[in-house]
């Protein structure tokens, strides 16, 4: 615990506490940089690690088959939970967004490196992906539904620069093509600056203060993020006949907290972005014990 802590949490807590800083000396605007990451960084992260990544077909299918369903089921029970429980639109896209989209990039990959290993690591980059895709249209679709209606949503969908990158990407492996140099290392600088950029619009959500005005939510909401999405992914593994690190793998990344995408996303679209920054800081500091206890279990 104390070691997954000091390499994993503790660096992604100091950079979100300097954008907080920063926020605080400066009262810098969450939204410049919230568009930078949406159109230019995350693109770019997600085209140069599909790139990269080589897992034989079956398997990839499989683990991103189960992480995407179970995603999905989560998405359909808790917009179906906000709708019964009257949830105002902009609480029910918030309430969505932090419990059906887990931090499967910039704390995942980490966790499953260090507990499972090199091997791991191909099986949850895949998931990444998958999930960063799903997440970043899914998502979307759900932020701005706080604000426009569904072909208005769905329009900003496909105005999302996400699905051309995986896209491009594909046309790249397909064809056996090599990119440029003048075209490749903007491409990964600009991909290794997504995850920072991320943090650092955390911290400035959490430099305005952490405002709750729907703690019941939000505790469900968490716990759903947290440890129903661990159990909902484990029936997905045996649904697919996934066992031994892929399982593990599948179930682990399913039991992350909240992405942080979810606040950028949340600002852009002003879907309630208190609450969203709620939801990723207090599920990132309880992930804490659930990830631990998790890991203990599934070794």
């Amino acid at each position: 615990m104390l070691d997954i802590f000091l390499k994993v949490i503790l660096p992604v807590f100091v950079v979100v506490g300097i954008g907080a800083g920063y926020h605080r000396w400066r009262d810098v605007s969450a939204q410049v940089p919230a568009q930078i990451t949406v159109y230019l960084l995350t693109p770019a992260l997600i085209f140069n690690s599909l790139l990269s990544t080589n897992v034989p077909a079956q398997a990839s299918i499989k683990v991103a088959g189960a992480s995407l369903i179970t995603s999905a089921a989560i998405v359909a029970g808790t917009l179906l939970l906000g709708k019964l429980l009257r949830q105002p639109r902009a609480t029910r896209s918030a309430f969505v967004l932090v419990s059906a989209f887990p931090n499967s990039g910039n704390l995942a990959l980490p966790v499953i490196l260090l507990a499972y290993g090199d091997a791991a690591l191909s099986f949850a980059v895949i998931i990444f992906v998958v999930l960063a895709l799903y997440a970043w249209s899914v998502g979307v679709f759900i932020a701005s539904s706080s604000e426009m209606g569904g072909l208005a949503s769905l329009r900003q969908v496909f105005k999302m620069p996400h699905v051309y990158a995986v896209a491009f990407a594909f046309l790249v492996k397909a064809s056996g093509w090599t990119l440029p140099v003048a075209v490749e290392s903007p491409l990964e600088l600009l991909g290794n600056a997504a995850i920072p950029m991320m943090l650092l619009v955390l911290g400035f959500q959490i430099g305005r203060g952490l405002t709750v005005t729907d703690l019941p939510s939000l505790v469900v909401a968490i716990g759903v993020r947290l440890i129903g999405a661990a159990g909902l992914a484990y029936g997905m593994t045996l649904a697919f006949g996934l066992d031994g690190v892929e399982q593990r793998v599948v179930i682990v990344m399913a039991a992350m907290p909240t992405a942080i995408f979810t606040t950028i996303v949340a600002t852009q679209f002003r879907a309630n972005p208190q609450f969203v920054t709620a939801g990723v800081v207090g599920g990132t500091l309880a992930s804490l014990v659930t990830l631990t206890g998790l890991l203990a279990l599934l070794d």
